[in-house]
């Protein structure tokens, strides 16, 4: 597995859709959070690539990155869902996230283990927004094409990711327990990654497209 390449497929994604974003960052305000999501997991994921080449250990770091992308897309689940009472849902969500976050890092699976447990919660949480951000979008009018709409693509990708993540995390801590360690079983989960940017590239796209003149 060339994990070079699948590193610069992904990184290709992500900027192509945090560039493509740029374009309408200040006239779409409601897309402005995950503009902001995909360039920051772009310098995030190139931070762990390069520490991983030079010093062959970079799982501390998701230990931080984690929690940044995990609190980005909380806020633009914030900024969009309209209900009031949902809004304080997904603060003190969030609030017990980042607690569980640190408590994860210092004392459940330490810094010296990816942070699998933080990512689950997340995964969970982020379900839970994404389908009533998903409903939500539903009812907007008949006369918008929710499919070119971007809240809507976004919101339907992370519960792509978000079940996907459920997935992945499930059959892995089998095969661990297992001790059946074959890395192309990561194969799917950078596709499920390239899907899951992919979608934000083409939500970008229609963030612009929507702000055009």
């Amino acid at each position: 597995m060339n994990v070079t390449l699948l590193f610069i497929i992904y990184s290709v994604i992500l900027v192509t859709g945090c560039v493509i974003g740029c374009f309408s960052f200040n006239k779409y305000k409601a897309y402005q959070p995950i503009v902001i999501l995909l360039g920051v997991t772009f310098l995030l994921e190139l931070m762990g690539f390069i520490i991983a080449k030079i010093y062959h250990y970079n799982l501390w770091l998701y230990h931080i990155s984690n929690p940044i992308e995990s609190s980005i897309l909380f806020y633009f689940f914030y900024f969009n869902i309209q209900n009031r009472n949902i809004k304080k849902i997904i603060f003190y969500s969030w609030i017990a996230l980042i607690i569980f976050g640190i408590i994860n890092t210092f004392f459940i699976q330490t810094i010296k283990l990816p942070p699998t447990y933080f990512i689950l919660f997340s995964a969970f949480l982020s379900l839970i927004f994404s389908i009533i951000l998903f409903i939500q979008c539903l009812d907007l009018p008949s006369t918008q094409n929710i499919f070119t709409n971007p809240i809507f693509l976004s919101a339907l990708t992370v519960i792509w990711f978000s079940l996907t993540s459920f997935a992945f995390f499930i059959i892995n801590h089998h095969l661990i327990q297992n001790k059946i360690i074959n890395y192309l079983f990561y194969i799917p989960l950078y596709i499920s990654n390239y899907i899951y940017y992919g979608i934000y590239v083409v939500a970008s796209f229609f963030a612009l497209k929507n702000t055009d003149p």
